[in-house]
C-alpha cells in the first residue's frame, strides 16, 4: 500500500461528528474510519416534550458498512453516539447519526450505491459479492414485518419496481404469512 500512515492525518465532519481517526485491519482489507460525536449537550432537545434539560446519560458505538474508496478494501464506519435523558420528563434517546441509512446499519451513500446497483439490474447476490454488504439474518434470524395493506398492494407502494421486486422477492420467499381479519382488538375509547 502506497499510503504512510504514519504521516497520515486526516480531519473530516458531518454535522456534529467528527472523525481524526483511521486504521486499516486484516491485512489491509478493511478501512476503519472512527467517528465521535461532538454535539454541545446545551444545544440538544428531547425529543419528546422539546425541553433543553438533557443530560448525557451513556456512549455507545455502532458499526456501519460504508462505500468502499477502493478496490478490494472493505470500508467501516465506527459511530460513537450519545444516548441522552431527559431531566423534564425523565425519558431516554439517542442522538441522530446523521449519515446512516435510517433502516440499516450502512451509511446513506452505501445504500444509495445499493439501490443504483439493484436499479440497473444486479442481481442481489451480484451486489453482494461487490459491496461486501450482507444480508446477515437470511437464514439465520427472524423478521417479523406488520403491515396494514394486503400482501398483495405492498408491490405498489415501494414505488420503483425494480427495487421493489428485489425486496419483495426477498421477504416473500421462505416466509410465513399471517393474516388477520376482523374487528379490532384495541380498545375503544367511549365518550360519555
Amino acid at each position: 500500500m502506497l499510503l504512510d500512515l504514519n504521516n497520515t492525518k486526516i480531519n473530516i465532519k458531518c454535522q456534529q461528528y467528527s472523525c481524526s481517526k483511521f486504521r486499516f485491519e486484516k491485512n489491509n482489507t478493511e478501512l476503519w474510519l472512527d467517528f465521535c460525536s461532538t454535539q454541545e449537550t446545551a444545544k440538544v432537545c428531547c425529543q419528546y416534550c422539546g425541553e433543553r434539560t438533557v443530560d448525557i446519560h451513556d456512549n455507545y458505538t455502532t458499526t456501519l458498512i460504508d462505500m468502499p474508496l477502493w478496490a478490494d478494501i472493505k470500508q467501516y464506519v465506527s459511530v460513537t453516539y450519545h444516548k441522552y435523558k431527559c431531566r423534564s420528563c425523565c425519558r431516554v434517546f439517542n442522538e441522530d447519526i446523521c449519515f446512516k441509512d435510517p433502516d440499516a446499519r450502512v451509511t446513506n451513500r452505501a445504500s444509495i450505491w445499493v439501490q443504483a446497483l439493484l436499479k440497473y439490474g444486479l442481481c442481489i447476490s451480484s451486489v453482494v459479492s461487490l459491496t461486501g454488504i450482507n444480508w446477515y439474518r437470511y437464514g439465520h434470524k427472524s423478521t417479523i414485518i406488520a403491515s396494514q395493506l394486503d400482501p398483495e398492494e405492498w408491490h405498489r407502494n415501494f414505488g420503483a419496481s425494480l427495487l421493489a421486486d428485489s425486496i419483495l422477492d426477498r421477504i416473500v420467499s421462505n416466509s410465513y404469512k399471517i393474516i388477520l381479519s376482523g374487528d379490532s382488538l384495541r380498545p375503544k375509547n367511549i365518550v360519555d
